[in-house]
């Protein structure tokens, strides 16, 4: 034992001088529920890919605590519909759920906190929950038709639209006169989710709904007619669906808070923020905005209810502008002092703001605006007029931010106006709040310097023994000698050299180098830069600027220390047909890179494409061995005549010299190293002579069945049923049809109480073995009729433990 520690550390202390194998880092692509009520202790599913075994799990902010770990669970999983062409052509992940617990106190601040997790290949991108007031509850997942679940009120609703094209129905109880307040948060917990709602009466007719728009959570609110029962209805507004197409539901009556306004004010100073809702005690509150709040702060009514996300508020320094009423023409624009920050509402369709500024010949002003950032659902377009209304400048959009920028060069003393509108003319309301930032292009180069990292993401890995390369830019004003650079929080183990920006450089490359026997670990980084300006010493904190760009400012890095994959495999390109329903082989090489111990395959949790129902199982290469045949399961649906491309991911434990081991992987997605297999007709079959049953109470239904087999499948087949999770009270004792038989009866027996619901087909599965010994199989579905009443609602089950 004590060589192969000695011989599985040489292999991991060389990595950084030999070739390596492609690691795949860890990636998170939900946490779900996606929140809990705060005074609450929740077990939250999070869907990963390249965690293995465990994974850390870290989470920020205050008043939560969550469990050390995430470790394997059972995944959920619904096929849903056969995607067709050309979508099952696309990319798609397959994440495996992990379990941990969230606890958050009864004091915990409301609003968003990131989470993210780590494993010995790196650390993951930071992700969004919330911790929210209301009771909570989690939808119980079953396949099929929707079946309405009964929820209590107040209450917010944890549920997914998986699979594609799934509809989730939530039910409630209402008394005559009662407003009720239907919010839906997916862009905020980071869910592509483009949640379409609809509200049904008592007797399922239509009140009313939205349609469903990117990057908007819809809220929509309803007075009950009469009392009873109703509706909401929730899906997709493109029928989208998979694991992490989460949302959170929130239903509540009584007073509401919909939007504020003005979305900021100077730090230090009280801001009276005007209200905008339904039932609400007053029209407007105030706030003290302290001397030392950030640039930013979020605000929760502690007298209404309101979206769990919170009101962002801008904070600053600059003076402020509040709009005047109809300020929609130069002769009523308001006057605005500049520098400063305007702050308006675009508050009904075709609305303009204009502002009344002065300005002087060589000035070079810039127009910056915060709307949508501060959650606004304002698509600004800016412009700048003359005195005599003339426009002279216009922005739209800020490069992939749907927030304007503009830079004016002023031509001549005199007076101007700022036109702020939407970039849809038919939008406006409450919602539609803005804060424009007018300022003096050289205002911003008051400070001696500045910095800002150049980084794809805001995680970032350095490998044991390997060298990370930190490219930072200087912004210089009036200011040319060198900036020292420090950065603060680096983990044990890793070193830094070259932490200077030299006299009159704008840029520098700082080192960051892993020792070989470094402690993997994450920490959170910072970039100080120090320079002696006259006699005092000035500080600046390096902002990172992602691609794509993030909406808030970010001054730190999240840096973790891996350790690098010494093996691979490969494949020779090989595309053949096979019948649906079989098991196809693919043989690979292994090339081990020195390791010795034993090596895990198994599909990737990323494919180059969807899978198409292809599953596979977890095989074992023993150490030493340098080839493995990998056996992909084809479904029996799968269309005849698609290319299935599967993709396998290789895993293997390197040992440090205390013996604590480390989960490293490899994956691949070039085509000679994908399992490509063109679909042909099944070669085996066990087709019902009927198409559906009808299910009694305490009797039964047998159903006879053709079966079809090649003349090479000629052992035993046995044939079962394969009923749905959630259906009730229907069974079959399995049936043996020897291999020259052509013709057999399965007999379904229904059970005298409950059954059902037979909200999905049945499934009869029929399975034979090949001459390898590997499982042929057919399935068909059998719909089940029944005369009871459609299926009751489900009780929503609680998140609380």
């Amino acid at each position: 034992m004590l060589r192969s520690h000695r011989a599985l550390l040489s292999c991991a202390s060389m990595l950084a001088a030999t070739s390596v194998a492609h690691a795949e880092p860890p990636h998170v692509s939900y946490i779900y529920p996606a929140g809990l009520q705060r005074g609450t202790t929740i077990e939250v599913r999070v869907g990963g890919h390249f965690l293995h075994n465990a994974a850390a799990f870290l989470v920020d902010g205050p008043g939560i605590d969550a469990s050390p770990q995430i470790k394997p669970t059972h995944t959920q999983w619904f096929e849903g519909p056969v995607i067709p062409q050309p979508d099952s052509q696309r990319v798609e992940d397959y994440p495996v759920d992990y379990l941990g617990t969230l606890k958050a106190a009864a004091d915990a601040p409301l609003g968003t906190r990131d989470w993210s997790v780590h494993v010995s290949q790196g650390v993951t991108l930071p992700m969004k929950l919330l911790i929210g007031r209301l009771p909570e509850v989690i939808e119980e997942e079953i396949d099929g038709q929707p079946i309405p679940q009964l929820v209590k009120l107040p209450v917010t609703i944890n549920g997914r639209t998986f699979p594609r094209e799934d509809v989730d129905l939530w039910t409630f109880d209402v008394q005559q006169g009662q407003t009720v307040n239907c919010v839906v948060v997916t862009g905020g917990i980071g869910s592509p989710v483009e949640a379409q709602i609809e509200i049904r009466d008592p007797n399922g007719v239509r009140l009313t709904g939205t349609t469903g728009s990117p990057g908007t959570d819809p809220l929509v609110r309803f007075t009950a007619p009469v009392t009873g029962r109703y509706t909401v209805k929730i899906n997709d507004a493109n029928f989208g669906g998979l694991q992490h197409h989460i949302y959170r539901l929130s239903l509540s009556t009584g007073g509401y808070v919909d939007a504020v306004f003005p979305l900021g004010g100077r730090r230090g100073e009280p801001l009276k923020l005007q209200l905008a809702g339904a039932g609400l005690d007053r029209p407007s509150v105030d706030v003290k905005l302290a001397a030392d709040a950030g640039d930013r702060i979020v605000w929760h009514p502690d007298f209404a209810g309101s979206s769990d996300l919170g009101f962002a508020l801008e904070t600053g320094t600059l003076p402020e502008s509040i709009e005047q009423a109809a300020n929609n023409t130069t002769e009523t624009a308001t006057a605005a002092t500049v520098p400063g920050v305007l702050n308006g509402r675009i508050e009904a369709a075709g609305d303009i703001d204009l502002w009344k500024f002065d300005a002087k010949k060589g000035q070079s002003l810039i127009l910056e605006m915060h709307a949508a950032e501060l959650g606004s659902s304002l698509d600004s377009l800016v412009a700048v007029l003359d005195a005599n209304g003339k426009q002279v400048a216009e922005a739209d959009d800020n490069g992939q931010d749907v927030d304007s920028r503009l830079t004016f060069n002023v031509p001549a003393d005199g007076v101007y106006f700022a036109q702020v509108a939407d970039r849809v003319a038919s939008r406006g309301g409450a919602q539609f709040g803005y804060r424009l930032h007018v300022l003096d292009a050289k205002s911003l180069d008051s400070a001696p310097f500045s910095l800002e990292i150049q980084s794809q993401q805001r995680v970032v890995n350095v490998d044991r023994g390997g060298e990370l390369k930190l490219k930072i830019n200087a912004r210089r004003s009036n200011f040319n000698e060198a900036i020292q650079l420090q950065i603060d929080g680096l983990p044990a183990g890793v070193t830094v050299s070259d932490a200077v920006v030299p006299a009159k450089q704008n840029n520098a490359t700082v080192t960051l180098k892993a020792e070989a026997n470094a402690v993997l670990n994450a920490a959170t980084i910072k970039v100080i830069g120090k320079a002696k300006v006259g006699d005092a010493e000035q500080r600046a904190v390096a902002v990172v600027r992602t691609n794509p760009p993030t909406k808030e400012p970010i001054d730190n890095l999240r840096l973790a220390v891996t350790v690098k994959t010494p093996f691979k495999f490969s494949g020779d390109f090989e595309s053949k047909f096979a019948p649906r329903g079989s098991v196809y082989f693919r043989r690979y090489t292994l090339n081990r890179g020195g390791f010795e111990g034993p090596i895990e395959v198994s599909l990737a949790d990323r494919q180059a494409r969807h899978l198409q129902g292809v599953t596979g199982p977890k095989i074992i290469v023993p150490p030493g061995a340098t080839e493995f045949e990998y056996p992909a399961a084809l479904p029996p649906w799968l269309e005849v005549g698609r290319t299935s491309r599967t993709c396998l991911m290789a895993v293997g434990d390197v040992v440090d010299a205390d013996g604590t081991k480390h989960k490293v992987c490899f994956t691949s997605k070039e085509q000679n190293d994908q399992i490509i297999v063109l679909t042909a007709p099944e070669e085996f079959s066990a087709v019902p002579e009927v198409t559906s049953i009808r299910a009694v109470p305490g009797e039964s239904v047998t159903v006879p069945l053709q079966v079809g087999r090649a003349s090479a499948l000629t052992q035993a087949a046995t044939i079962e049923i394969a009923p749905a999770k959630h259906m009730r009270g229907v069974s079959a004792e399995r049936v043996t049809v020897p291999g020259d038989i052509n013709k057999t009866f399965l007999t379904i027996k229904f059970a005298k109480d409950a059954i059902g619901p037979f909200n999905v087909p049945l499934t009869i599965r029929a399975t034979t073995m090949d001459n390898r010994g590997q499982p042929v199989v057919h399935e068909s579905s059998l719909e089940v009729v029944t005369d009871a009443p459609p299926a009751d609602v489900v009780q929503a089950r609680p998140t609380a433990k």
